[in-house]
């Protein structure tokens, strides 16, 4: 028997969720205590012959249930008793998405990150047979899908990414190759590619030893410069981000920084933007690596059960809206 969630990136939502339950809590004892301490008893049951202890809690906690069950009817739970073992021929792509702040940049529209976003998920739709990864990174460099031939997940994961939700600003484009050869090994690499989007903007000392390293082994890069020459400003919050001085930031896109970085393993640089219909030369490029076989896990027969965690969430939120809100006070 197989079991797993289609989506266990969405547990990542209980995070909000305990915060929840903890403003709750401290609600709810708070409410006792100004009962305690502000009315005398008799009083209180004079004025509000009505209230109960019980009722506010019965309604937070159903409707934190049903916020639970939602949010495990996103993760879609999956069993079943058989899968496809599937051979295919392709080579391993290992797609490194730069989702700093200046990603933001509107010198491409809507934003650069919206049209590096719409390039990948074109380039997805043309793909067959090829295992695909995807890295996110700022500071810092995060596996965000490993190696899969389920396009439909990450594209999926695509639209989750935004850049407000990485702490750890930056451009460390080393530490994403880093990550990138740590995913792929450094075995096979005729059949292996890496193919980087960014605006270059490196913010923090780069670690050359990683670039170093992808050089010697001999992975190819392909580069994507996503942005302008002639740069823009960088959107934050209700204006525009500023340095030290109060001035407003242009960020430029940073041609030379990337067409060296395309050289290591003989790679290629493209400027999203100034190349019509990138997508079918990416899929040229890569139809000339060599191919091999794999196996890998098809789950198209596994059951969903997400359904019965939505009804228990729904039936949870109808009983928390139908409690008799007179006595919650």
């Amino acid at each position: 028997m197989i079991y797993r969630f289609e989506h266990p990136e969405m547990f990542y939502l209980f995070l909000p969720f305990l915060g929840g339950l903890a403003l709750i809590w401290l609600y709810l004892k708070w409410r006792n205590r100004i009962v305690q301490n502000v009315f005398d008893p008799e009083l209180f049951r004079s004025i509000f012959p009505k209230f109960s202890n019980l009722n506010p809690i019965v309604k937070a906690s159903t409707l934190m249930v049903s916020i639970f069950f939602l949010i495990l009817g996103l993760t879609n739970y999956q069993s079943g008793e058989k899968v496809d073992q599937i051979r295919a021929e392709g080579i391993d792509i290992m797609i490194l998405l730069d989702v700093s702040n200046s990603m933001l940049c509107e010198d491409l529209s809507p934003n650069r990150l919206e049209r590096a976003k719409l390039l990948i998920r074109k380039l997805l739709d043309k793909l067959s047979g090829d295992r695909v990864g995807l890295i996110t990174f700022t500071g810092s460099a995060y596996t965000q899908v490993p190696l899969t031939i389920d396009y439909e997940s990450l594209k999926f994961m695509l639209d989750m990414i935004d850049p407000r939700d990485y702490p750890n600003q930056g451009t460390s484009i080393a530490s994403a190759i880093d990550e990138s050869l740590r995913v792929l090994g450094d075995k096979d690499i005729k059949n292996k590619a890496i193919l980087i989007l960014t605006d270059g903007e490196d913010n923090i000392e780069a670690d050359q030893e990683a670039i170093e390293k992808a050089k010697k082994i001999g992975i190819q890069i392909i580069a994507i410069g996503v942005g302008t020459l002639e740069g823009g400003k960088i959107p934050m919050n209700n204006g525009f981000k500023t340095d030290e001085n109060g001035q407003e930031i242009i960020t430029k896109f940073n041609q030379n920084m990337l067409e060296n970085l395309a050289s290591v393993g003989n790679g290629k640089f493209y400027h999203l933007g100034k190349v019509n219909h990138l997508d079918d030369i990416l899929v040229q490029d890569f139809e000339a690596y060599e191919k091999r076989e794999y196996q890998d896990v098809n789950y198209s027969n596994l059951n969903s059960h997400f359904y019965w965690f939505i009804i228990i969430s729904l039936l949870a939120l109808a009983t928390s809206f139908i409690w008799n809100t007179k006595r919650f006070f």
